[in-house]
């Protein structure tokens, strides 16, 4: 494979001048709105620090904001939003999904729908994760009166105003879908139940950063996995762990996922066949997004494990997979033409390459742990079965 390397800065901004998400020359609907949001807009592939990076006022919400137009294909976008000490975000309800995971500080949302005064209200940390019901009312609160409170919000934003740019219609809407919420009491309780394989069912999870996990072993590396299935929204979670001196298997999917990284550093290759090679740096705090239908691959350079979170469109997700294959192991490698890339199929460059980013940090690679000997050594994985009522 003939590719070109190109490495960013920690700024994590990688413009890709050939990667279109709608028509050449054109603006779609969605492109235009966040446009005329008066806030920062990060386009690329990845940020590298929501931390600091800047926001600016947004309009009347109360709020301060930044927009991230990945390249997503215009499946999904992310707002990063900060509520000032003692502040709270004006109340907002809209047409489309919208899951957020808790950057920093604490505080509290209360939801409700159209037509009802009774609200429920819920508190969240730091890592904290809750989808908002659709077209539900909320408004979200900072407890601190002294320190600001950042949420990173991923929403389908992108494919509702590009089917209906009416705004109306999107943010005026007085439909309600009592299947979807309908103000249960502990609707946002911390209190989920497990499902078959590695998926638990909430609306809510206090702290996805300590939430335990269970092994995946057919992504490679001993890695642990936990899937969230919330009722709440179209869009589904995951967490991911590996272990100091490895990397996840090369791996390919749809459009529109977005990654957090939680604990961690490291680094994260997307190619193509016959396209240009993206390289980007993560660490603690880094959002980024896999390119629709690229390989990638994530590695860890650290001396401690990496988990990071992935939101992603769920079902839709998973089917819009650039070949799809059987489920099961032997069936999801190149060789069966899937989309999991055995070690044994990845070019030897990528290894050669991860040897000096570890050796810069003092790190061994644990080779024995990236062998088809190892994964199978491993306990079988718990495959998760839907259930969907």
């Amino acid at each position: 494979m003939a590719v070109t390397t190109r490495t960013t800065d920690p700024s994590g901004i990688i413009p890709m001048e050939a990667y279109h998400g709608h028509h050449i020359g054109q603006r779609s609907p969605w492109k235009k709105w966040i446009m005329n949001q008066g806030v920062p807009i990060h386009t690329g592939v990845s940020l590298y620090d929501m931390y600091t990076t800047p926001v600016s006022d947004w309009g009347e919400t109360g709020a301060k904001a930044a927009m991230l137009n990945f390249e997503t294909g215009e499946m999904s976008d992310a707002w990063l939003i900060e509520v000032p000490p003692g502040g709270q975000v004006k109340p907002i309800h809209h047409m489309f999904d919208k899951m957020v995971y808790v950057v920093t500080g604490r505080g509290a949302t209360s939801v409700w729908t159209i037509g009802s005064k009774k609200k429920q209200t819920f508190e969240w940390q730091k890592g904290s994760i809750f989808g908002i019901p659709l077209n539900a009312w909320h408004e979200f609160y900072n407890g601190s009166g002294s320190e600001p409170a950042r949420l990173i919000c991923v929403t389908s934003a992108p494919l509702a105003m590009n089917f209906n740019p009416d705004h109306n219609f999107l943010f005026n809407n007085t439909a309600t879908f009592p299947h979807i919420y309908n103000g249960e009491e502990g609707y946002f309780s911390s209190e989920g139940k497990p499902l078959e394989g590695r998926l638990w069912r909430s609306n809510f999870n206090a702290d996805v950063r300590t939430f335990p996990v269970e092994t995946m072993r057919y992504r490679g590396a001993g890695g642990t996995n936990r899937h969230f299935d919330m009722g709440s929204t179209h869009f589904n979670a995951h967490i991911s762990e590996f272990p100091s001196g490895t990397y996840k298997k090369g791996h390919r999917h749809g459009p529109g996922a977005h990654l957090i990284t939680l604990e961690g550093s490291g680094y994260t290759l997307e190619w193509n066949w016959g396209k240009e090679l993206v390289e980007f740096p993560w660490k603690d705090g880094t959002c980024y997004t896999a390119l629709n239908g690229f390989w990638h691959q994530h590695f860890n350079t650290g001396k401690k494990p990496v988990r990071y979170l992935a939101i992603t469109h769920g079902r839709y997700h998973l089917s819009l997979r650039a070949r799809p294959a059987e489920q099961g192991e032997s069936a999801a490698n190149v060789a069966h033409h899937g989309d999991e890339m055995d070690y044994e199929e990845e070019e030897p460059w990528i290894r050669e390459k991860y040897r000096g980013e570890c050796a810069k940090n003092g790190v061994t690679v644990d080779d024995y742990k990236m062998t088809k000997e190892y994964e199978l050594s491993l306990p079988t994985d718990s495959w998760r079965k839907e259930d969907w009522t």
